[in-house]
């Protein structure tokens, strides 16, 4: 559950936090009005618990992947994309986008 706390030499609140693996987390926010503060820290957290949910799901779709068709889920990076033939990719332009939404 997230907090927050004031420093004796400071003027703003510090929000405190979990992140995803359990690490206090410790973050300015700015902001010298407690109720305000106290909704940056909720969020702060909220966001950490998105991404650590996020992670889990990733996980067990690689894993229902792996389990279902026997083989890693084939993964794309941007970096890894745009080193393939150009063979290998398809062109794009803004006329094959338009077709697509008529």
């Amino acid at each position: 559950m997230a907090s927050v706390h004031k420093r004796p030499d400071s003027k703003y609140w510090h929000a405190f936090f979990r992140n995803s693996e359990g690490r206090l987390i410790d973050r300015s926010t700015r902001l010298t009005d407690r109720k305000k503060a106290l909704k940056v820290a909720e969020e702060l957290e909220a966001m950490v618990q998105r991404k650590k949910n996020s992670a889990a799901v990733k996980a067990t779709f690689r894993e229902l992947f792996e389990e279902t068709f026997g083989e890693a889920l084939p993964v794309t990076t941007l970096g890894s994309f745009s080193v393939q033939s150009p063979k290998t990719q398809r062109s794009s332009s803004i006329f094959d986008t338009v077709s697509e939404f008529r």
